[in-house]
């Protein structure tokens, strides 16, 4: 995830569904500093759009039934690529929610969606991952012993 503020794509055909979560993306934002740094009406564009992001993206909302590239297809070509963005589905329809968590989505949440799931789901991120380049300076040669510790139980 990048410093700063969770930077967020909203992927979803339907544009007053797309203004809706930028609205709870705007309430939560107290909670959960965001910034919205870009919106796509389909896969296609969201694609185009993760090209274009300089900063890069920490999370996608995505519908699942859209035009062109849908959701499904989506997360499985963001599966593909490294450094691509977490991905939250946020749709209408609930016979997807295996398919998506087969994908890796971190959470599935139904519209009408509310700030505080939505906030949930956004809270679910993976938080200040090291990247393999920072785990190789540190431990260049991995680690070699594992050591572990137990409390004893008393009797």
């Amino acid at each position: 995830m990048s410093d700063g503020p969770l930077r967020v794509l909203i992927v979803d055909d339907e544009a007053p569904a797309r203004a809706r979560l930028k609205n709870l993306l705007a309430d939560i934002n107290g909670e959960l500093p965001n910034v919205v740094v870009g919106e796509a009406a389909d896969g296609v564009e969201a694609l185009e759009c993760l090209s274009r992001q300089e900063g890069g993206v920490d999370v996608a909302l995505v519908d699942i039934r859209m035009p062109r590239l849908d959701g499904i297809a989506l997360a499985q070509h963001l599966a593909a690529r490294p450094g691509a963005p977490a991905v939250i589905f946020a749709t209408a329809y609930d016979q997807y929610a295996v398919r998506a968590f087969e994908l890796s989505a971190i959470d599935y949440l139904l519209k009408p969606v509310r700030a505080q799931r939505l906030l949930a789901a956004l809270g679910k991120l993976p938080l200040g991952v090291p990247d393999a380049a920072l785990l190789q300076r540190l431990a260049p040669e991995g680690r070699k012993h594992l050591h572990s510790t137990s409390a004893g139980a008393s009797s």
